[in-house]
């Protein structure tokens, strides 16, 4: 529960993490991801032979496509073309990125996968707010277009927010394994969890 001196929305994932309710959901949705992704591609997403992992890396094309957006968005008039083409790479880099992200997230804790879950919703949400922008913008309907376009860049902010606290908090980085839980990381007793399970 949140203290004096914590923020709210560290409150709110906190009260996520501890959150049952959610971990139906984690359950089928972790079955789904195994399944979809056998564990080669997941070892491959993971960036395990990258030596680092390859999500971070990856979720920067999407958001830097979409900032650049939300920059030309301010000139419209001058800058229509250039803004259509952002918004369209943001959502086609949102594919690799939703795959290395759920690949990541089923290396997680369970607290995690929960907080997870809320990421991949807003992650899910500014995905469509932009697709929306995108048809509209195409379909030159410019304002209906900005407007979709800012309603997803609150999205994706919050949901970069819930990324970075699952980056920070859920699992550490080990070489030739990926992610695995932060308990895990230091113990050679117990069998890691990682993209190869």
């Amino acid at each position: 529960m949140p203290t004096r001196t914590q923020s709210a929305p560290i409150g709110q994932v906190e009260r996520w993490e501890h959150s049952p309710t959610l971990d139906r959901l984690a359950r089928s949705q972790l079955r789904r991801v195994k399944r979809i992704l056998p564990a080669p591609l997941r070892r491959a997403l993971s960036g395990v032979s990258l030596g680092h992992p390859l999500h971070p890396a990856v979720a920067q094309l999407p958001v830097g496509a979409w900032l650049g957006t939300a920059v030309l968005d301010l000139r419209p008039r001058d800058t229509r073309t250039a803004a259509t083409m952002l918004t369209a790479v943001g959502v086609a880099t949102a594919i690799p990125s939703a795959l290395t992200g759920w690949t990541d997230w089923s290396t997680q804790t369970v607290e995690q996968r929960r907080v997870g879950l809320v990421h991949a919703v807003g992650n899910v949400t500014a995905v469509l707010l932009y697709a929306g922008s995108l048809v509209a913008r195409l379909r030159r309907r410019d304002g209906v277009g900005r407007a979709l376009a800012a309603g997803g860049l609150v999205a994706a902010g919050g949901a970069a927010y819930l990324g970075g606290h699952m980056a920070s908090h859920g699992s550490r980085w080990q070489d030739g394994v990926g992610l695995v839980p932060s308990d895990q990381a230091e113990s050679a007793e117990r069998p890691l969890v990682s993209a190869t399970g």
